[in-house]
Formats: structure tokens, C-alpha cells, sequence
């Protein structure tokens, strides 16, 4: 049976039965703009809008008085029936209210042997929010009875309406009583795969899987044939073999006499729904997997600020349950009333889009929080998300922290203050013995040699000790952190090297050594602190005296390759060994250990050069051969 053999009667009833209890307003005009259908939702808006009652067969255009709105419809409605689709935005004066914009949607209706046939008409107010399009949402039983006793049928001609049928996504099969296939839309095509030809003479078997048992299919038909109308999702199988998933629903046609004539099936392929679905609820899975291994409370609240979601390890730590608060709002979980309470306070800010921290004191534990804003598909902010982790103990350890910090600061500052105090008590008496000596020996000139010689022993010894007390205390300063940094811009040649080659000259005669000094750049500034640059050198040049017997020492200022300054310590000495060189800059060490060594010395002069090098951003470099001396190298970067 084709299309033209169906009764006019049952392409009506199919066609309200899908479009009847649709929310947007739908009429199907003729090539003349005369109704041909209508459904209840384009019945109810001309009545509110413009005071018409519509009956079919009427004008369309008859319902609009106004010229300008009238020439508009009729412009769209030629240009659809010239083959184009289209949607547009119109003004439409609505009865003792403001102008109201619709959105109106102009499909043709066309038949390639006869040409056009009509237009459909699809009407929705810009200020109604669009519900979901789909027979689903139909009562499509209540559609199909209205129907069959209402008088909104098409006289004659049923080509428009079969055409109309055609241009529906959903799928449509139409059976006879005995379930024999004898019609199908175009749609069924597009989901299953099979040609509308193909399915004529068919029964639904031809979509049958085996994922469904008998005791499905039983029931199904017990409905149908018991007159009621089966909802439900079904897999079904195309023509390629593949599966898909169905939302179905199956309506028997009933005539007059209470008998049942036909079914009609209205199909919609949700498989892409099903699968998007799936995947949804796998990364919810993993999310809430995630939420729950978290060691962190995890929650949301809508824009009443009630709790919609509580997730997250850490919610044993306030012995709450997942979703335990939902329902809850923020002030009854907190029990208080007071906007003010920083959580509250915290939400509050977050619906007005800003990010905000706080601390949450729960019972015993402390957490750091942390909420932002939520917003739906149009940035609109709909509620907050939050997430906190408890800090107890990242507190308690913070503040033992701190208190293990004072108290090495603490015994720092006595130990700082006892060497202090020692070098003043050890200074004081050496100074005076230091000065009485040398008033002793200046006093008695006929002094015997042995006599001289134990004057020059008590004044050299004298000055050792009190050298050794300024190297501790020194290295005390830069190890504690109370050593005072005073940065300033200075001539390296003039305020610091001249004075150095000055201090050591005679210290090297009287070795009978060459003390040589030679500055070969004329840019010699640096910024730095001068006293410690002054005890850099002042420490190489008194070590390169002290390990040299016989040649000589130099200094030697100059620019590097790349343009800094480089000052040189060369001395013709003993030399380093190289198993030695790793250890040269460690604290009390010396080459030559022991009651028995040659050179005197604590090990502190070389490892206080290295940190008054970091100190000044300079690096400290050596080169040694035992036997034939070293090259100190001190390069100030920048």
C-alpha cells in the first residue's frame, strides 16, 4: 500500500498525533496560504495575540489587519514556496499587550512531480524558553484521540499532509492490524538504513535483535493490542547489521466501531544520546572515584547556598558522610544566621563572581578553603564550588617550626654574645701584654739577642691569637646571619689593593721576598661591601707570604674576556697537592696536620675568603702544583 492509498483520516491522526501537544505554534498552509492543519499551540496564539478564531480553510493572512505585518507573512510565505527554508524574527502586536518578537520558521512543502504544495510554519516567542523537541514529550495518546473526533481534517487532497509526514526527523512506520508494514517517512531511512520501499510488506521484524528476550516482546504486544499506547527504548538493528538504540513509541490507530486499523510507530534514534550518556557517567564515575580519594572536602552550593554535592577523604576528618549535608543551606550547617561568618561571608562574594580564600575551624581541625563561582552554558552564575584540605598538622609542624627556628636563633645570639665577650675578654689582657712588651723593648735599648728574640715572639704570638679571634668571629657572623652587609660602590684598586700591598710589604721584605703589585685596567670599580673585599685579600696575600720561602708574590688586576674584573694572587710557594685541592675551603683545615705541621694556623682564613666571595657575587678559582706554587683567581661577575 503507497501513500496515496492511505486514508486521509489516519494521515491526520499521525500527523496531530506528533504535533498536537507540540509547544511551539504549527500550521501547515496550501500554496493560497489557506489552513490546511493547525495544532492547539498556533490555535491559542492567534486567539491571545490577535483575537482570531482559525478554522481550516481560513486565510492565513486574514488574521493580521495590520498592512505592514500582513505584506511581510505574505513576502515569506511566496519565498518558501519557492523552495527556500528559512527562520526570521518578527514583531507581532500581541492583543492589550507590547510588541512581542517570534521566531518564525518557514519550511516548504514540495513535491518534485507537482511543484509546491504549501509551507509549514513553526512560531516561538523569543521571551518562551523552548522546551526539548521530540514525541517524547507528547501525550500522544491524548493527541491521537482528540483527533479521531475532532473536525480539523483536510477535505480533499492529502498529498500536503503525506509531505508534511516526510518532513518530520522522527521516523514513522505505519502498520496494518496484522503488523504488516504499508507505509514509512522518509526519516526511517536516515535511522535505520533501509529504503522506505524495502520496509513495504515487512513486519517490525526486520529491526529485531536478539538483546531483547520474548518476555519484552509479549508485553509490548499485549499493549497495543489491548488499545494503549507503549512507550519504551528498544535496539534495533539497521540494515548494515550495526545496533542502535530507539526511543519508541507505538500508537493503534481505533475507527469508529472501536476497532483497532492500524499502528503507527514513532521512532527516534538516541544512540549518540545513549553513548554521550555512557560517557557522562563514566566520567562522573572517575570523578567521583577521584573526589572520594582526594584528601580534601569537595562541595557545591546553589545560588540559595543549600548543598547540592559533598565529596572528598577528608570529609571523615569533620565526621560528616558523602552528601551527608545535601539539603542543607550554609546557615543551617553552621547554625547561624550571621551573613558576617567568614565562610558565609566567603559564598556570598562567590555568587558575585569573585574567588575567595578562607579559614574553616572544625572542631579540633583547621582547613584552608577555597571557593569560586559556578556558572551554567551562558556564563550565568548559578551556585559556588568549593574545595578544602585540612591543615592541622601542616600548622602544628609550621609552628614547631617556628618555634625550633627561635630557639637556634636564640642560642645563635648567646653563642654570638659569649664569642663576643671572649674576644673582649681575650682582646683586653693581650693588648695590654702586646703594648708592655713593646714598651719594655723600646725602654732597654741594649737588648741581647735572645731578649729581642722573645719580645718578637710574645708580639708575633700576641697577634696571632687576636687574628684568630677576628676569623671566629667572622665566620660566627656570616653563619648566624648578623653580619652587617653594607653594599657600596668603591675602587677596587685604590681602597682596597694599595691598602693590602701597603699592610704586607714589609711582612714580605723581612722574608726577603718580592711583593709585587700591578693594576692593568683602568675600570676598577665594583659595588660590594668593602670591609669584607678588604679581608678576601688581605687573607690570600698573608697566605701566599706565609707558604712562600724564597721568589716572590703578585698581585695582578685585569678584565677577563667577557669584561670582569679579575684580581690574581700569584705566588712562586709550596703549592698545593691536588688530593688536597677539594678540601681547601672546608673550615679547620690545613694540607699539613698536627702537633708536628711546619706552617701556623687554624684552617678558618681560606673558607671565610670563599664566603665573603658569595658574598660579593665573586667566584674564587685556584691552580696549584706542590712544589711550585699556586694562582688564587677572584672574578667579580657584573
Amino acid at each position: 500500500m503507497n501513500s496515496k492509498s492511505i486514508n486521509l483520516s489516519l494521515h491526520n491522526s499521525i500527523l496531530n498525533s506528533v504535533l498536537s501537544n507540540e509547544e511551539e505554534s504549527i500550521c501547515i498552509l496550501d500554496e493560497k496560504s489557506r489552513y490546511i492543519f493547525f495544532n492547539p499551540s498556533h490555535e491559542l496564539l492567534m486567539k491571545e495575540a490577535k483575537n482570531v478564531e482559525v478554522k481550516i480553510g481560513d486565510s492565513f493572512l486574514s488574521g493580521f489587519p495590520e498592512q505592514r505585518i500582513k505584506v511581510e507573512f505574505q513576502k515569506h510565505i511566496e519565498k518558501s514556496l519557492r523552495g527556500e527554508e528559512f527562520t526570521v524574527l518578527q514583531k507581532m502586536h500581541s492583543n492589550g499587550r507590547a510588541n512581542v518578537a517570534y521566531e518564525n520558521t518557514f519550511k516548504p512543502v514540495h513535491d518534485e512531480l507537482k511543484g509546491s504544495l504549501g509551507v509549514i510554519l513553526k512560531s516561538k516567542s523569543k521571551i518562551t524558553d523552548q522546551k526539548e523537541n521530540g514525541f517524547c514529550n507528547s501525550d500522544i495518546a491524548e493527541g491521537v484521540s482528540k483527533l479521531l473526533t475532532s473536525k480539523n481534517i483536510l477535505g480533499e487532497d492529502s498529498d500536503l499532509l503525506n509531505h508534511a509526514l516526510n518532513s518530520l526527523s522522527q521516523g514513522i512506520v505505519i502498520s496494518n492490524k496484522d503488523g504488516v508494514i504499508v507505509w514509512a517517512n522518509k526519516a526511517i531511512t536516515k535511522i535505520s538504513g533501509f529504503e522506505v520501499k524495502e520496509l513495504i510488506g515487512q513486519t517490525p521484524r526486520i529491526f529485531k535483535t536478539e538483546l531483547h528476550n520474548n518476555e519484552f516482546y509479549k508485553k509490548l504486544w499485549e499493549t497495543v493490542l489491548a488499545g494503549k499506547i507503549w512507550k519504551g527504548e528498544i535496539v534495533n538493528r539497521k540494515k548494515d547489521g550495526s545496533f542502535y538504540f530507539e526511543e519508541m513509541v507505538i500508537t493503534p490507530i481505533i475507527n469508529s466501531n472501536s476497532q483497532i486499523t492500524h499502528f503507527v510507530s514513532f521512532k527516534q534514534d538516541v544512540t549518540e544520546k545513549r553513548q554521550k550518556e555512557k560517557e557522562l557517567e563514566k566520567s562522573t564515575a572517575s570523578l567521583r572515584l577521584i573526589a572520594e580519594k582526594v584528601p580534601a572536602v569537595l562541595w557545591m552550593v546553589d545560588a540559595e547556598l543549600m548543598f547540592v554535592s559533598s565529596q572528598g577523604s577528608a570529609l571523615k576528618q569533620m565526621d560528616l558522610k558523602p552528601n551527608q549535608v545535601v539539603g542543607m543551606t550554609l546557615f543551617d550547617f553552621f547554625r547561624t544566621k550571621n551573613k558576617e561568618y567568614p565562610p558565609i561571608q566567603s559564598h556570598l562574594k562567590a555568587l558575585e563572581g569573585d574567588s575567595v580564600q578562607f579559614k574553616l575551624e572544625w572542631k579540633a581541625e583547621t582547613f584552608d578553603a577555597q571557593v569560586e563561582p559556578l556558572r551554567d552554558a551562558d556564563n550565568k552564575i548559578i551556585g559556588c564550588v568549593g574545595i578544602a584540605h585540612n591543615v592541622t598538622d601542616r600548622i602544628k609542624y609550621e609552628e614547631a617550626l617556628i618555634e625550633s627556628r627561635e630557639k637556634a636563633e636564640l642560642s645563635s645570639k648567646l653563642k654570638s654574645e659569649f664569642l663576643a665577650q671572649m674576644s673582649h675578654e681575650i682582646r683586653t689582657p693581650l693588648n695590654v701584654m702586646i703594648s708592655s712588651a713593646n714598651f719594655l723593648e723600646e725602654e732597654n735599648e741594649d737588648l741581647s739577642e735572645d731578649t729581642a728574640t722573645s719580645f718578637q715572639l710574645i708580639n708575633s704570638a700576641g697577634k696571632r691569637i687576636i687574628r684568630t679571634i677576628d676569623l671566629l668571629l667572622n665566620m660566627s657572623e656570616l653563619h648566624t646571619g648578623t653580619y652587617e652587609f653594607v653594599k657600596e660602590q668603591f675602587d677596587l684598586n685604590t681602597d682596597v689593593l694599595e691598602q693590602v700591598y701597603d699592610n704586607y710589604l714589609m711582612k714580605a721584605k723581612s722574608k726577603g721576598l718580592s711583593l709585587q703589585f700591578s693594576c692593568q685596567t683602568d675600570e676598577t670599580k665594583i659595588t660590594g661591601d668593602k670591609y669584607s673585599v678588604l679581608e678576601i685579600f688581605s687573607n690570600l696575600v698573608d697566605n701566599a707570604i706565609k707558604y712562600t720561602e724564597t721568589g716572590s708574590v703578585e698581585i695582578i688586576v685585569d678584565k677577563d674576556e667577557v669584561n670582569n674584573l679579575a684580581v690574581l694572587v700569584i705566588d712562586t710557594g709550596i703549592g698545593i697537592s691536588k688530593d688536597y685541592l677539594p678540601h681547601l675551603f672546608d673550615k679547620f683545615s690545613q694540607e699539613d696536620e698536627g702537633y708536628t705541621r711546619k706552617f701556623e694556623g687554624n684552617g678558618l682564613g681560606l673558607a671565610l675568603v670563599k664566603e665573603y666571595c658569595t658574598l660579593n657575587k665573586a667566584t674564587l678559582e685556584v691552580e696549584s702544583e706542590k712544589g711550585k706554587g699556586s694562582i688564587f683567581k677572584v672574578l667579580f661577575l657584573g
